[in-house]
């Protein structure tokens, strides 16, 4: 009788380990139908990296300078040195008057401002695409144009490439403050999420 009780007994215990084994595995198996993919968790990470990369290319992009063209001619007469730090391949918003149209040797257009003395200061070398506009001017006439800054040639202080300016500066200030405000959340969702959380139900 003690021997049947013993088989019974070892038959339990044998049954009983797989049954915990079996249920294990199926854990495991739910476990891991539940762990993240690797190559989308890579992509996703590379993707934030992207964007901040934007974000930052945004914040750190510099608004144009605004200088009139007579003011540019006076920088260049008083200290080149320091006017090319100051304009030399910046962004710029130039204000100027209008003095004549022209051609360079590589038949781009080329425009030239009053800078002081009534005389033309400022030589801006234009896009091409710009033409149709330029055919339109009128000697004397105020125009605001879109430059860098290209130092002094031939001796004359000069902007390009130029185009005419249409509003472009207040997008950049629209872009520019939207990326700061974006910023400003993220930070403020890194450093107490929960805060923000009730903010915005509010």
């Amino acid at each position: 009788m003690s021997r049947y009780l013993l088989v019974a007994f070892f038959t339990f215990i044998f049954f009983t380990f797989l049954g915990k084994s079996s249920t294990d595995k199926s854990t495991e198996s739910k476990d891991n139908s539940n762990a993240p993919n690797i190559l989308p968790l890579s992509k996703s990470v590379m993707q934030e990296e992207v964007n901040d990369a934007t974000k930052n290319y945004q914040l750190k992009m510099p608004l144009p300078i605004r200088v009139d063209a007579w003011e540019y001619q006076v920088e260049y007469q008083k200290n080149e040195i320091f006017a090319d730090s100051k304009y030399k391949e910046k962004a710029l918003r130039v204000n100027g008057v209008f003095y004549s149209a022209s051609r360079n040797i590589d038949g781009d257009p080329v425009l030239l401002l009053f800078g002081i003395g009534g005389a033309p200061g400022v030589a801006a070398y234009m896009r091409k695409s710009e033409e149709p506009k330029i055919a339109t001017l009128i000697y004397g006439q105020n125009i605001t144009l879109r430059c860098g800054g290209a130092g002094k040639i031939a001796g004359i202080p000069a902007l390009g490439p130029c185009w005419f300016y249409k509003g472009e500066l207040a997008n950049e200030i629209r872009a520019a403050e939207e990326a700061l405000a974006r910023q400003s959340i993220e930070n403020r969702l890194i450093s107490s999420p929960e805060m923000v959380a009730s903010e915005s139900t509010q």
